[in-house]
């Protein structure tokens, strides 16, 4: 069986993220290190409730915590105001308190909708996370940044709130449905080509570890969050893809999942360099390659235009111009700056 890994994140709360078999059922041992005696909101959607609740309950009670559940609506269609008013409601009538705090159990929607509620409620209450999607556990639940999604488009209103922990079950993860790991594969890829040959080099073979993917992912994320604490800076590297892949999201009215318009993303801006002459020819082959192995899309039938229009409030856009990460080769990206009819005759060139 495999050990447990701590590993320590220094950001403006310094807080562990646990990884190993069956956590889950010891969550409320490893809450008693962060967390005094208190009420706990669990926030949680039916299929992760059907699945991994009871035993999460059970340890609360076992460890001296009271706790409510909050059954929220999945789906990244319901990541907005509407959703963070319904979570502060039910902590206000469950009497939650300052010194209470919320535990997240469920994938990235609900690790931003519910760290985003937390962030603001009572001017900030202490959160956990116990990730049960594979995106989440490399992405959303590392770094402390939470995002709601507004008619303008995709993670427009956000917070900066480090977690207290993070909790993560591997057991969970190696049990997790085809279509998740397809998702947290277009995370992992996206990582890799961004700043990890290593990383990357998983994605070319049939199969891989699961747990080390995750554990990489963590660190590379973690490294980043050391770096800009308060994410200032929106810019980095591991942007690549997310330009056009909000964008798609957009469009599509959330239809496609995060994890599919991101690879579509990283398929565009692959193509597009290699056509301006800044992404290696041998490189592109590769990092296509390995999309299509996760069986991944490689591209969108959106029109450029549409998905220029569509990206104008995004984070990456500032001043009329945009800010796209691109491929210069495996674990090496660069960042361009480009106004709208430059980046809608770079789409182009890569659909």
């Amino acid at each position: 069986m495999r050990e447990s890994e701590r590993i320590h994140i220094k950001t403006s709360r310094q807080y562990d993220y646990l990884i190993g078999p069956g956590l889950d059922s010891s969550c409320g041992a490893f809450l008693r290190e962060v967390f005094d005696e208190c009420r706990i909101a669990v926030i949680t959607d039916s299929r992760t409730a059907n699945l991994y609740l009871k035993p999460v309950m059970n340890s609360l009670e076992k460890n001296g915590f009271s706790h409510n559940e909050l059954i929220v609506k999945s789906g990244e269609k319901n990541k907005n105001l509407s959703a963070v008013s319904s979570v502060i409601d039910f902590l206000l009538k469950n009497g939650l308190s300052k010194n209470d705090a919320i535990l997240v159990l469920g994938g990235g929607m609900l690790c931003d909708l519910a760290g985003f509620a937390a962030s603001v409620y009572m001017r900030g209450i202490k959160r956990a996370v116990i990730p049960t999607t594979m995106l989440c556990a490399e992405d959303a639940s590392v770094g402390g940044r939470t995002s709601l999604n507004l008619e303008a488009g995709k993670n427009i209103l956000g917070t900066v709130s480090q977690p207290s922990m993070v909790i993560c079950d591997t057991n969970i993860m190696n049990d997790l449905p085809e279509g998740m790991l397809r998702e947290g594969a277009a995370e992992a890829i996206k990582t890799g080509i961004a700043c990890s040959e290593s990383l990357f080099s998983m994605y070319e073979k049939e199969e891989r570890d699961t747990v080390k993917v995750i554990a990489e992912c963590v660190r590379i994320k973690t490294r980043f969050a050391e770096e800009d604490p308060l994410g200032l800076s929106e810019n980095t590297v591991l942007s690549l893809g997310h330009t056009i892949g909000h964008a798609i999201e957009k469009c599509t009215e959330y239809d496609v999942t995060h994890g599919d318009a991101v690879a579509a993303g990283v398929s565009v801006v692959t193509r597009a360099g290699m056509n301006a002459g800044i992404t290696d020819f041998r490189s592109a082959a590769r990092i296509l390659n390995a999309i299509r192995l996760a069986d991944l899309p490689l591209t969108t039938d959106i029109r450029a235009e549409s998905l220029v229009s569509a990206s104008v409030h995004g984070k990456n856009a500032d001043k009329g111009c945009f800010s796209i990460v691109i491929p210069v080769k495996v674990g090496e990206c660069t960042v361009r700056t480009m106004d709208p009819s430059q980046f809608t005759s770079f789409i182009k060139s890569g659909l």
